[in-house]
């Protein structure tokens, strides 16, 4: 059930997740294709923009009623349409250049247009010039060459236009934004929440495992230590070279192995405060190894310091299930390395065995209470030794070494940290 219920937990927060960022996806691009099409409407407003100032501009020059307007004129006319934007209105001859001006031209050179049939846009700075078909000049009651309206203006309407699409660029850009970064904010705490859930049902599960242990524990450890000893008074008296003495000898190792078992699960429920003390590190691994017993160790302890604030006694235990690990999963020929260190601030105990490794599918398993990879054992050696090391503040891990065997790590940070 509740494997279930984190499936479909973590389905609807991918579903949620996946859909915010396509919405905000969505929602992006939207105001940049709105951006885009205000980009792209530029000329077409600029040339809506020229023929409004030409309409009135050639409206204004028929009222006149005469071919070339005074520079007033065209001044007044020019005042009367600058809130809509038009700057500078002139008359622009190919033999005599600007004939009458009303308003300010731009600084840029002005050149004889090519084409005249219809307006041409060219962009000179901040401004819009156009140059239209214009009236012929009148000298003496003739008419003179016939001359081309110049225009100028500021592109005002597009720039309105321009300026609130990408005004509304920004704040879509931004509303997708932080849409986006909700949907991750919600994601990562989710995670967290569902890693505090799985944490909580862990230690309530490991709870009851160790209430149930105990109790089983303690109802088979006097029963069992009558049985293994009435065993071993059964075995003195049998000869070594009896038909029963095989079968007795058995049953005083399975007493044995039960023994350990429970041994195992009183240490793994046993609680109570660390008794913290001042432990000479040397000291505690050379005695940790002698406990061993049996098999070549090298100890390192040139990089360690002296002494260390620990529980010596639940220290040695991590140490006794840390190289009894180590010996099962070594060749009997092969030497297992037990190195101390300081590392920045902290202990560090570094344990390598000659082994095969450990499976990779079993490395982020093998420190779970009752798993192990061996057809004897518990299952709860590793568990107990980091219990220990956490009760300490510290860490245990495990790697396969990259030359062979595998890698036991004990971090210990200083008292207080």
């Amino acid at each position: 059930m509740a494997a279930e219920l984190r499936r479909s937990m973590s389905g609807a927060r991918w579903g949620w997740l996946l859909t915010t960022l396509a919405l905000g996806v969505a929602l992006g691009f939207a105001s940049w294709a709105n951006y885009r099409s205000a980009r792209d409407a530029v000329s077409t407003l600029h040339l809506g923009q020229a023929g409004v100032f030409e309409g009135a501009v050639m409206s204004a020059l028929r009222d006149l009623g005469r071919g070339s307007p005074e520079p007033r004129e065209l001044d007044s006319l020019v005042a009367a349409h600058a809130d809509a934007g038009l700057r500078f209105v002139g008359l622009f001859s190919r033999e005599e250049g600007l004939v009458t001006l009303g308003g300010v031209p731009s600084a840029q050179p002005f050149e004889d247009p090519v084409q005249a049939e219809g307006p041409g846009l060219v962009e000179v700075g901040d401004r819009i010039r156009t140059f239209l078909p214009g009236p012929p000049i009148r000298s003496g009651g003739r008419s003179g060459p016939r001359v081309h309206l110049v225009m100028e203006f500021e592109p005002l309407v597009a720039g309105q236009l321009v300026n609130r699409a990408f005004r509304s660029l920004l704040l879509g850009a931004l509303a997708a934004g932080l849409l986006m970064a909700m949907a991750l904010l919600f994601w990562r705490a989710s995670l967290r929440r569902e890693a505090e859930a799985r944490v909580l049902e862990e230690r309530k599960r490991l709870s009851t495992l160790g209430e149930l242990s105990a109790v089983l524990a303690h109802e088979i450890r006097n029963p069992l230590a009558s049985l293994k000893g009435h065993a071993q008074l059964l075995a003195e008296r049998i000869p070594e070279d009896g038909p029963e003495r095989a079968k007795v000898d058995r049953i005083v190792r399975e007493a044995q192995r039960l023994e350990a078992l429970t041994t195992d699960l009183l240490d793994f429920v046993r609680t109570g405060p660390l008794d913290l003390q001042p432990v000479g590190v040397e000291e505690l691994l050379h005695r940790a190894v002698a406990e061993a017993g049996g098999r070549t160790v090298e100890v390192e302890t040139s990089g360690a310091p002296e002494r260390w604030e620990m529980d010596p006694q639940r220290m040695n235990q991590v140490l006794h299930n840390l190289l009894r690990n180590a010996v099962e999963a070594s060749p009997a020929e092969a030497a297992i390395g037990l190195r101390a260190a300081a590392e920045g601030a902290n202990l560090t105990l570094l344990l390598r065995d000659h082994g095969g490794g450990i499976p990779e599918e079993s490395l982020e398993r093998i420190f779970e209470p009752f798993f192990t990879t061996r057809t004897r054992g518990t299952g709860l050696g590793l568990a107990v030794a980091r219990r220990i090391v956490e009760l300490h503040g510290g860490t245990l891990t495990a790697r396969n070494h990259p030359e062979g065997g595998a890698e036991f790590r004990v971090i210990l940070p200083p008292r207080g940290s």
